[in-house]
């Protein structure tokens, strides 16, 4: 779980900075997200996500 947590927070900072994220880490960041979820993870995690949710997806070709 704290690894999942690390790669959370340090997604989450990346592309927070760059204000956007690409279609597929968005994917991965959302599937980390909800095994952290299932080991009982907190909500500080959830507001991170609510923060990535809000982000332009950037697809290939852009």
């Amino acid at each position: 779980m704290l690894l999942l947590r690390r790669e959370l927070i340090a997604d989450h900072e990346k592309y927070t900075k760059l204000g956007e994220i690409p279609r597929y880490a968005y994917t991965t960041y959302v599937e980390m997200y909800d095994a952290y979820h299932a080991l009982g993870g907190n909500g500080m995690v959830t507001k991170m996500l609510e923060e990535i949710d809000e982000l332009h997806l950037k697809n290939k070709g852009e």
